[in-house]
């Protein structure tokens, strides 16, 4: 493993806080939904975000996601992921003065479900890339929490594949990440 990449304290200043969160208001009704583990609202709100533009649709497909994820349907989950990344990465660069920050954290923020599906399906390595890589853009667009996160999974991707001493750097790293997220 190559050494996690630490956040530099004079970045951090500069980071988004939180995690991402969308704009459209049955978005942010789902999201909630999702949350609370009330399912049937949270489709509802889904199902009645419009597919374009690129955001809207990124955050559908995402929501879409989760809740695959949360009714145990990975197989689906990690398609609708994938379609997510894809259209939050089209958003993100479709803007004349791109990348937009947000959906690049969308973008992420997909990668990281998708990598919890491979570490479930016990795929360690296909787990391990796909949060490095939501590491990698978080690490640069990201918040410190959004960070944290990536590196505790790339932790517990490591202890699935028996790399101890690299989960315990990505550990570290996270106890890192959650300090700098609380200056």
């Amino acid at each position: 493993m190559n050494d996690p990449i630490l956040l530099s304290e004079a970045a951090s200043g500069l980071r988004p806080r939180g995690f991402v969160r969308p704009a459209h208001e049955r978005a942010v009704r789902a999201l909630s939904a999702i949350q609370d583990g009330r399912l049937t609202d949270a489709e509802k709100h889904v199902a009645a975000l419009p597919d374009s533009p690129p955001e809207d649709r990124a955050w559908k497909l995402y929501l879409g996601g989760w809740i695959d994820i949360e009714q145990r349907d990975f197989a689906t989950a990690e398609e609708r992921l994938s379609r997510g990344a894809a259209t939050a990465s089209v958003w993100a660069w479709s803007v004349e003065d791109g990348p937009l920050v947000d959906a690049l954290r969308l973008l992420a923020l997909c990668l990281e479900k998708t990598g919890w599906i491979y570490r479930r399906w016990e795929r360690a390595e296909d787990a391990a890339a796909t949060h490095l890589a939501a590491f990698r853009l978080r690490s640069t667009y990201g918040s410190c929490d959004e960070c944290w996160e990536s590196a505790v999974s790339l932790g517990l991707d490591a202890v699935v594949a028996r790399r101890h001493s690299d989960a315990e750097a990505w550990f570290r790293t996270a106890a890192e990440c959650a300090a700098q997220a609380f200056e």
